[in-house]
Order: structure tokens, then sequence, then C-alpha cells
């Protein structure tokens, strides 16, 4: 059950009931807070809501209530009932003034829904991706991770190669040395290029 702000009871005696003069506002307020409580309940229990997230001007959380033509804000909690307010496209003078404030009301609501839909279906095909996406990601990032160990694996194996090459060749040179020495020893003379 929602709490009733002070400005919200004002707003009801003004706009629903038709008081106009601060005295007459406070005095309905004073005379029937139970059922501005009650009425205001209400709307919010059988209301629809239409938005919920921050507001333009104040940058607050709201929840916004659309119970036909009212629309009933509440805050981040939905335990207090902030304003409400009627909607009106064009001051309800003549009938034809509220008829077209009705097929204002009516338009609008239908295009709510029609966009709700829409960003219902739009945000389960976004899940739906994102499920796909992540679970591709998991296996790219599998992927890569054996990628990587290959490469390790090719890059020890490129150095165990390189040593073999320089083993092979400091062997060669060794046996060189060895074979430039023997036949040094064996003409007994000291001239050959190391």
């Amino acid at each position: 059950m929602l709490r009733i702000s002070k400005h919200c009871a004002e707003r009801f005696a003004e706009r629903i009931m038709g008081r106009d003069e601060k005295l007459s506002i406070n005095t309905y307020i004073a005379q029937n807070e139970n059922k501005i409580n009650e009425r205001i309940n209400k709307m919010y229990e059988y209301g629809e809501k239409i938005y919920e997230g921050k507001t333009k001007e104040d940058n607050n959380f709201v929840h916004i209530f659309f119970s036909n033509p009212w629309v009933l804000l509440t805050d981040r909690k939905e335990e207090i009932a902030i304003t409400l307010f009627k909607i009106e496209a064009v001051n309800a003078d003549t009938p034809e003034d509220e008829e077209l404030n009705r097929l204002f009301v009516e338009s609008r609501i239908k295009k709510i829904h029609i966009l709700k839909d829409e960003m219902d279906r739009l945000k389960s095909e976004q899940e739906e991706e994102t499920k796909e996406f992540r679970q591709e990601i998991e296996e790219n990032k599998e992927s890569i991770k054996q990628l990587e160990d290959t490469i390790l694996a090719l890059r020890k194996r490129n150095e165990g190669l390189q040593q073999s090459i320089e083993y092979g060749g400091a062997r060669y040179s060794d046996l060189e040395e060895k074979y430039r020495h023997t036949i040094e020893e064996m003409v007994d003379v000291k001239i050959l290029k190391r």
C-alpha cells in the first residue's frame, strides 16, 4: 500500500476533486484523507505500469502507472505516491475536446503497447544473441589457448632445433680443429690458418 505524499494529495484534491484554492484543497485533504488514500491506491493497484526509470528533469528514479486517463508517479521502491495528473491533449471544454482527449490517450496507449511488445521481442532476441555470442567467445578463447599452446610448443621446438644447429656447428668446429691439429702434427709445421 502506497503512502500518499502531501503533494500527491494536493494534486488529487485539485485535479480530481476540482478544488482550486489552497484553503479548499487543504480542507478537502483533512476531511477526506482515507478516501484519497483509497482512491490513489486503487489507481496504483489497477493501473498499468508503463515506465520505470529516471526522469529527465531531476534524474530521480520513478515508476509511472497509467489508470485511464490518470498517470500516477511513485518513488523507486513503489512506497510513496509522488504525484498524479490527467492526460489531456487539449482542455476539455466541449464534448469534441473530450473525444479528442479520449482518442489521444487511446492512440498513445496503443503505441506504448506496440513499442513495449517490440522492446520485449528485441530484448529476447538480444538475450539469445548475447548467449550465443558469449558461447562463441568462450569457444574462441579455448581455440586461442590451444593455438597459444601450439605456438609455445613450436617456439620450444625451434629453440631445441637452434641448439641442435649450434651444437652441430660446435661439434664440426671442434672436429675441424682436431683435423688441422692432426695435419700440423704430421707435417710438423704450424702454418694452417685457424
